[in-house]
């Protein structure tokens, strides 16, 4: 296990103030009375390959899944100070080779109860299901599969990050709003875009949207050192969207 002190996502905003409402059905380290509540917060996150950016002028982001935790922390305990309250990370960085639930079951055992869980949905379930997690909180910021609501819901994950569908349905609503109701569908060929596209075609179906036209795209990454990502744009896109039918918009 490896801890790491670091930056990360603005999403998690605010979060320790959810956490902070939500305390009283789950147990948190004992405190006596008159002194001030300490909360503990666990970051969790299995260390992977992260995509390069297309372009050179995108910086690479190695901890983007901490700036928000605390930013969150340190905004709650401005608050935290005028009421006896305050917050403290613990990050905790799971190498690539190493073992999740070891080391999840390892901070369970030290008393920590509430979870930050950067993870794909495998493994959130996999921590979720153990039985030692029965009465621990873990808070999804990464996981926007639309089965994690339902057939795959958990009474103790509690989920910051939007799902798919939900996603969808936003965009649809405005849309029709703006009267954008002939779209031009465009979607990768990802398990994670396939699955994007079936959100946006429900979207449609439910919000009286028509999608008049679908077509699959295959990205071919460039040269990161000359491409900018205008070319992807200015000159694929261009010739890909040719001889479409009438669209209000091109999503």
């Amino acid at each position: 296990m490896i801890e790491v002190r670091a930056a990360a996502r603005p999403r998690l905003i605010g979060l320790a103030a959810m956490i902070a409402a939500l305390l009283g059905p789950w147990s948190l380290p004992a405190v006596a009375a008159e002194a001030s509540l300490k909360v503990q917060i666990v970051y969790l996150l299995k260390a992977e390959e992260e995509p390069l950016p297309l372009s050179l002028v995108e910086p690479v982001v190695t901890n983007k899944g901490l700036a928000g935790a605390l930013k969150g922390i340190a905004d709650n305990d401005t608050t935290g100070r005028f009421l006896g309250q305050s917050y403290h990370l613990i990050e905790t960085v799971v190498p690539e080779d190493g073992d999740l639930v070891a080391d999840f079951k390892a901070r369970l055992a030290e008393g920590h109860s509430l979870f930050v869980a950067d993870l794909h949905a495998d493994q959130l379930l996999a921590l979720a299901d153990l039985p030692e997690a029965t009465d621990s909180l873990i808070f999804n910021i990464r996981a926007e599969q639309d089965d994690l609501r339902t057939e795959d819901c958990r009474a103790n994950v509690f989920h910051i990050i939007p799902s798919r569908a939900m996603k969808a349905d936003a965009l649809a609503q405005y849309l029709v709003f703006r009267k954008w109701r002939k779209w031009f569908l465009v979607y990768g060929v990802g398990a994670g875009d396939l699955a994007y596209a079936a959100a946006i075609r429900r979207a449609a179906a439910r919000f009286g949207a028509k999608i008049v036209e679908e077509r699959a795209y295959e990205y071919e990454a460039g040269a990161r050192r000359s491409d900018t990502g205008h070319v992807q744009i200015e000159k694929q896109m261009a010739v890909f969207t040719q001889d479409a039918e009438d669209y209000d918009i091109l999503i």
